[in-house]
């Protein structure tokens, strides 16, 4: 996924990382994870700036292991270069592996930080602070400033200025409501229903239809498949459980090096969501869907001139001839 000048990308873990499908439902982005995969996170940084991205994998750090905040450390990225992160960190040397698991054999669950931040990725991008630019004093700063101090002993005309008009306020309308139907699954068919302090009749029809609405589905974790069921409760939600979480996999040789970065302004967040795919489609991902890709011209093509048509010759020289001045 793209934010700006930054990408963020799931990649099965191998020398050259490939690059997991992405997909785009409810305003997120989600990845099929496989249990027992090791994969990894690349990080782009297509900006003129030096970053610094903070990742963070089941709500926790991958660079000490304790739950992520704004505060946490992260690598520091050149300008138009990328980063792999390929593991939580044991230290400058070495890092053990991501891997896809069910979320009961997670680290997080492991370590005792808990399951409920399991499936999803994130990083947080910051600006590094831009440094003090050096004061001169120089000869010709003297004699700007010199020349600013007559200026300012000389008398000028006072400005006149034109009051610019205020616009008269916006009339206030009285506040309305915002009125939500929501029928309990206590009330007796035909009774009223009070919402936002106002009343409404339903009938059998109309309950039985509301009822259905409000039934909240719910998943099972331990099995492979979301064990669907249909529950009587008056709120108008669909749960959505993951299944997967990322694991403590084998240590690797994964070199890095301390260097000086100073915090500015935080340039971006970037958030992956990943589960199996019994999940995902239950949450409503078509993995057959194709993803669109619009056709542009291309500029460039693999061919070799060839003469036009002789009858559009033909036609051409005719109107050549056409055109040129009879003697």
């Amino acid at each position: 996924m793209k934010n700006g000048n930054f990408e963020l990308e799931v990649c099965l873990a191998a020398d050259e990382p490939k690059p997991l499908r992405q997909y785009g439902h409810d305003s997120r982005t989600f990845v099929e994870g496989k249990p027992g995969t090791p994969f990894c996170l690349v990080f782009r940084n297509h900006s003129s700036d030096r970053v610094e991205v903070v990742p963070s994998v089941d709500g926790l750090s991958v660079m000490d292991g304790k739950p992520a905040t704004e505060d946490s450390e992260g690598y520091v990225v050149e300008p138009y270069r990328r980063v792999i992160i390929r593991g939580w960190r044991t230290s400058l040397k070495e890092s053990s592996k991501f891997v896809f698991e069910k979320r009961g054999g997670s680290y997080a669950a492991a370590t005792g930080q808990g399951e409920s931040s399991c499936g999803v990725i994130g990083v947080l991008v910051y600006k590094e602070k831009e440094k003090e630019k050096p004061k001169y004093d120089s000869s010709i700063l003297r004699r700007i400033r010199d020349l600013e101090r007559q200026a300012q002993d000389r008398p000028f005309p006072v400005p006149h200025y034109i009051p610019y008009p205020v616009p008269a306020p916006a009339p206030q309308y009285p506040w309305q409501p915002t009125i939500t139907w929501c029928a309990t699954s206590g009330s007796p068919l035909g009774n009223q229903i009070h919402t936002a302090g106002l009343v409404r009749m339903v009938d059998e029809a109309s309950a039985i239809h509301t009822s259905a609405q409000n039934s909240v589905v719910n998943c099972s974790v331990g099995s492979d498949t979301p064990d669907v069921t249909l529950t009587e409760s008056p709120l108008c939600q669909t749960l959505y459980v993951n299944n997967l979480g990322t694991a403590w996999g084998e240590k690797q040789a994964d070199e890095v090096r301390e260097v000086k970065f100073t915090r500015g302004e935080q340039a971006g967040l970037m958030e992956i969501q990943y589960n199996d795919r019994a999940a995902l489609e239950a949450a409503g991902i078509r993995f057959e869907a194709e993803p669109a890709v619009p056709k542009y011209p291309s500029a460039f093509k693999r061919s070799f001139c060839e003469p036009p048509r002789s009858d559009w010759a033909d036609a051409l020289r005719e109107q050549r001839e056409q055109r040129s001045p009879k003697k």
